[in-house]
């Protein structure tokens, strides 16, 4: 089995994930932490098999967050084996928001 590639999440993509964060501490008592919990597990699938998940511009790929309305944006260097997440990404969100990063 081949290991994962290793994960790094830009700025960007964390400054969104801390204000859905708070977003859900709004919310819900807890809610924040599954949203956390879920974020975490698409990160590790996404480090497992990051050519799993659907290309949606050049060497842009996206992975469905399940249970919440967001999608995560990533692009792969093979010869590193890593992956650079670029957004956690609000569907309503305009998508010319995440494109300008790449």
């Amino acid at each position: 089995m081949e290991l994962p590639y290793n994960l790094t999440i830009s700025e960007a993509a964390l400054a969104e994930f801390e204000e859905a964060f708070y977003y859900y501490q709004q919310q819900q008592s807890g809610l924040e932490n599954n949203f956390a919990e879920i974020i975490n597990t698409s990160f590790v699938s996404i480090s497992t098999n990051p050519f799993s998940y659907q290309k949606v511009l050049k060497a842009i790929r996206q992975y469905v967050v399940k249970q919440y309305p967001f999608v995560i944006h990533y692009k792969i260097d093979e010869t590193k084996k890593d992956v650079l997440v670029l957004s956690v990404f609000h569907t309503a969100s305009n998508p010319k928001e995440w494109k300008r990063r790449i």
